[in-house]
């Protein structure tokens, strides 16, 4: 299996993970934890400074569009329409 066959598996997998937690909806939590703001939804919690909906089922059209792999850090892009 190619790495863009690897990766396009995984794009896949991901979305299908996003769009039922999007369908199931629920409240996303912010709190601060030793100066650091943390936001908490489908029940995963992350230190995070960007802004938030209140509810995960607001993220509705949200689309992966690529993610890499870099020294062991995942990161995910996306679009949101």
């Amino acid at each position: 299996m190619s790495i863009a066959s690897e990766k396009e598996q995984l794009i896949n997998a991901v979305q299908s993970h996003i769009d039922r937690l999007v369908a199931l909806g629920g409240a996303v939590e912010v709190t601060e934890r030793q100066g650091m703001r943390v936001v908490k939804m489908a029940g995963e919690a992350c230190p995070c400074g960007g802004t938030h909906v209140k509810d995960v089922g607001e993220l509705t059209g949200l689309k992966v569009t690529k993610v890499k792999n870099s020294s062991g850090n995942i990161r995910l892009s996306y679009s949101v329409s």
